[in-house]
């Protein structure tokens, strides 16, 4: 823990997600960004064969306030946790949350 009461992280904390959370279709990262200033945030994620129906559904599900909705395939993106995750792990818990980088992108 630091000085401020924040704890440190390093890259060491971090560990590569490789498995699918979904049933088999292909996942889509959605980022919005709310206004035309704003910064892109990341939203959530669909699940669909194509990138218009990701969009669709992205649309319905976080769209209803967006300037801008961008699709990234999951499989385009890496994706790393704090915790290691395994077939018993609730991802539920809110402790972490999920940190989606581009692929050959930082973590950081």
């Amino acid at each position: 823990m630091t000085d401020d009461g924040t704890t440190e992280s390093t890259t060491d904390d971090w560990h590569r997600v490789d498995a699918p959370r979904a049933d088999g279709s292909r996942e889509w990262e959605v980022f919005l960004r709310d206004a035309p200033d704003d910064e892109l945030t990341h939203a959530g994620s669909v699940s669909a064969p194509s990138a218009d129906l990701a969009h669709e559904q992205a649309t319905t599900l976080f769209g209803h306030a967006a300037a801008t909705i961008w699709l990234c395939p999951t499989d385009e993106t890496r994706r790393f946790s704090r915790r290691r995750l395994g077939a018993a792990h609730d991802d539920t818990d809110g402790q972490t949350p999920d940190r989606p980088t581009p692929a050959g992108g930082d973590a950081a």
